[in-house]
Order: structure tokens, then C-alpha cells, then sequence
């Protein structure tokens, strides 16, 4: 449908699915743990001028995400989501309708994971905290021996507090491997260059795995404290 555009009109959901599917794909968002009552259904018609398509679309009002169904060649499922596996947003072309439903399984999932992941760009952002690093941009340095003495202090910190929290050997694993490379790398990286590696490296992590976003911002100000502490 890439050639197509698309047209939100008033017309009535269940051109595309039976019942029953629709049904089935309540079920889906019920496992998922997602409140049906935030979700509403769309039609919308793709025309290009020659031709329309009519597809049926699930939406999460509060968020704007969506599911979209609609057919190819009269029988075989196609379908648009928001969030994609690995973007805003994607297409698939399943064909069966067990395998849609296998794709509206993985997208109520990773729309569970975004709707439950914690802004922690905002958290760190709006506490002002890189405003008060004695730091500018100018000073992208390497780190001295004794920095990186009492940085890797600090990583032992967030390694010990990673591990107290999370909830499995995998993810205890994935922690001890992210703050040996950090710690490899104030070796490596400029003042800054580490600073943001290190931010981007925590944050994404917790993110992933569903951290409270209290906890999550204590981790990143115990990684400030410690650029903070630098030469004093």
C-alpha cells in the first residue's frame, strides 16, 4: 500500500475481521495485560485514486499506537503496527490469519513494554542534573588514572545495586557485562563521549528491564555524583 494514502473515515469497523476474530484479539490485549476499555475500533479506507482498500483498525486512544488489518488479494492478511518490533512503526504481511494473530500477540506485548517504560531522558532532564556537571564540551578529555580509579568505584556501586534488583540470573548477567564495559571504556573515551555512552547504556537497560522510574533515576545520579566527585 506504500503507493496509497490513507483516510481516516466514519466507516464501520468489521469490513475486514469476523467477530470471532475480533473476539480473539480481545484476548489477546486481556493477556497482554492491557486495559480493553482504552482501545476503540477505526475503519479506514486507502485509496489512490483508482482503487480503495478497506482495513480495520485497533487503536490505543491515549497513546495514538495501532494495530491495522486489511487483506491482499481478497483472503490473505496484511497488516500495519504502531510500535513495530524495531520501529514506531511496521508492516507484515502474514498471509493466515494465525499468523496475523501472531503478530497482533507480539505488538500488544511491545506495546505494553512502551506503554510501561519510564521516561527517564525526562527524569534526568528535568532535574537539571547535567547542568551541574563540572564539565563543558570543550573539556572532552580522557580521564586521568585516578578518575578512572574512582569512577570504576562507582560503577561497582550500580553493578551492586543493579544486581540487588533485578529478577533473574539473565538479567544479573546483562548487568555485570554493561559495567565491565563501562568501565573498559573510561579507559578509551573522552569526559563527555563516556558520560553519554554511560547515560544511553543504564538507561536503555533499565528501560528494558521495566525498572521504577525512582529507582532508575537514583542509578543515573549515583554515575553524576561520581563525574561530579572528579578532582575534588
Amino acid at each position: 500500500m506504500s503507493a496509497a494514502y490513507a483516510i481516516l473515515v466514519d466507516v464501520p469497523a468489521g469490513l475486514i475481521l469476523r467477530q470471532v476474530q475480533k473476539n480473539e484479539v480481545l484476548g489477546v490485549v486481556l493477556k497482554a495485560g492491557l486495559d480493553p476499555s482504552q482501545f476503540e475500533w477505526k475503519g479506514v479506507t486507502y485509496s489512490d485514486g483508482s482503487f480503495e482498500n478497506y482495513a480495520d483498525r485497533l487503536v490505543h486512544r491515549t497513546s495514538g499506537y495501532f494495530f491495522e488489518f486489511t487483506l491482499r488479494n481478497g483472503t490473505k492478511h496484511f497488516c500495519q503496527m504502531s510500535p513495530g518490533p524495531h520501529s514506531l512503526e511496521a508492516e507484515q504481511f502474514p498471509g493466515s490469519w494465525d499468523g496475523q494473530l501472531n503478530y497482533v500477540e507480539q505488538w500488544a506485548s511491545d506495546l505494553s513494554a512502551e506503554l510501561a517504560a519510564p521516561d527517564l531522558w525526562d527524569s534526568v532532564n528535568a532535574s537539571g542534573a547535567l547542568d551541574e556537571l563540572p564539565l563543558t564540551f570543550e573539556q572532552n578529555t580522557q580521564f586521568s588514572p585516578s578518575e578512572i580509579a574512582q569512577l570504576s568505584d562507582r560503577l561497582d556501586v550500580i553493578g551492586a545495586r543493579l544486581a540487588e534488583v533485578v529478577d533473574s540470573d539473565d538479567l544479573r548477567l546483562l548487568a555485570e557485562r554493561l559495567v565491565e564495559h563501562l568501565r573498559e571504556e573510561t579507559k578509551k573515551q573522552g569526559r563527555w563521549d563516556w558520560l553519554f555512552l554511560a547515560m544511553g547504556s543504564l538507561m536503555t537497560f533499565m528501560a528494558n528491564a521495566a525498572f521504577d522510574p525512582h529507582r532508575a533515576k537514583e542509578l543515573i545520579n549515583v554515575l553524576l555524583a561520581g563525574i561530579r566527585s572528579l578532582g575534588s
